[in-house]
């Protein structure tokens, strides 16, 4: 049985509007990035950079809390009972 964390983290991930809002968010920082001038401020630059990193990040740890859940499920049925 999956446990509350990992429930919620599948229904987050497949989340349509969830879903929209990363990649609303995920055009409009890469979209910036993109039309920067070169030579323009490093700062800016990097807080863009920063920013489409942590959106993968988010990402990242919710697939993870569902990997790894399945991960453990899958130990444990092998193991078999008790």
């Amino acid at each position: 049985m999956m446990s509350r964390r990992a429930s919620h983290a599948k229904q987050l991930i497949e989340d349509e509007l969830l879903l929209e809002a990363f990649a609303g968010v995920r055009e409009k920082l890469v979209l910036q990035i993109e039309t920067r001038p070169l030579g323009g401020d490093e700062r800016v630059d990097m807080q863009l950079h920063m920013a489409l990193q942590a959106l993968r990040q988010v990402r990242h740890e919710l697939e993870r809390y569902l990997s790894t859940e399945r991960m453990d499920e899958f130990f444990d049925d092998r193991a078999g009972p008790g």
